[in-house]
């Protein structure tokens, strides 16, 4: 599936990009909201919901990157004590499982975002389209899915116990 290869890095590219700007964006915009309130007692329009939108898109798309790279959250108590072979296999099936629930959540968040486009929900104060809060859980999860789909098959293909794709050691060895 080479000819997928530039759609992945652009995928990825982006991913990055957004989750950076959104960290930056961020900083940039409660440090000055602090700044302008405790020093001209004033506090711009939106200064709060702007922040909240950022922090969904960095979580959702953020949880596509952790997924690719295998930094997730695991539980290694459990996993440390088995063999190899067996790492390797709840490897697989812990990859299968969580894309099954990535997707299905991805379906699910895909089907909320649509409901909030139709009846036209916007934030109070800076009237902004709430779907564009809520896209970035279809988006992240499915790319999540979809990393995850991909971390079973490299396990399956390479007979490693590999959690991510990009992973470059395995596991708990």
């Amino acid at each position: 599936m080479s000819f997928l290869k530039p759609l992945d890095t652009l995928i990825y590219k982006i991913e990055k990009a957004s989750v950076t700007i959104g960290l930056l964006a961020l900083t940039v915009i409660v440090f000055a909201n602090v700044v302008t309130r405790y020093i001209f007692k004033w506090s711009w329009v939106g200064s709060e919901e702007i922040p909240k939108f950022i922090v969904v898109w960095i979580t959702f798309i953020g949880t596509s990157i952790c997924v690719r790279k295998g930094i997730h959250i695991t539980m290694s108590a459990f996993f440390n004590r088995l063999s190899y072979n067996k790492k390797r296999i709840a490897c697989i099936i812990i990859c299968i499982l969580s894309a099954v629930f990535c997707l299905g959540m991805s379906y699910l968040g895909w089907k909320f975002t649509q409901m909030v486009l139709i009846r036209r929900e916007v934030s109070p104060a800076l009237r902004i389209p709430f779907w564009i809060m809520y896209l970035p859980l279809p988006l992240g999860l499915f790319f999540s899915g979809i990393n995850y789909i991909r971390a079973a098959i490299k396990s399956l293909k390479e007979g490693t116990a590999n959690l991510g794709i990009e992973q470059e050691e395995e596991v708990a060895l």
